[in-house]
């Protein structure tokens, strides 16, 4: 949901926005302690034992990392878009039917929140 308004706005290739976005939505589910434990499962699989959020941290800098050696950014501000589009970018993802099915449900500002980490 996050990732439309990128390219929809700025021409950015839809898989660079979202994997952009994902590590940063990561974060954010995992402040539900209930899917930070479902990333806790998966960081195990891939050899990280640790706490549930520092296994959210894990998995969210493994797909960091799998992005730059992809070739891909991994900031807004490395995309043509400005600082100053991010409150519009919130304001263009609340609509998006892909946020319903986001595991934990995001308001405005978290969504401005998410976009501003990503920057």
């Amino acid at each position: 949901a996050l990732a439309n308004p990128i390219t929809a706005h700025y021409d950015v290739a839809h898989g660079q926005a979202v994997g952009l976005m994902m590590p940063h939505i990561i974060r954010a589910n995992a402040l539900d302690p209930g899917i930070a434990m479902l990333y806790q499962q998966l960081a195990g699989a891939l050899g990280c034992q640790a706490s549930p959020q520092a296994s959210a941290d894990f998995i969210a800098s493994w797909f960091s990392d799998a992005l730059l050696q992809s070739g891909l950014h991994t900031n807004l501000n490395q995309l043509p878009v400005p600082n100053e589009a991010l409150p519009k970018l919130a304001h263009d993802a609340m609509p998006q039917w892909t946020l319903q099915h986001n595991p934990r449900l995001m308001d405005a500002n978290e969504v401005l929140s998410i976009y501003q980490s990503a920057f």
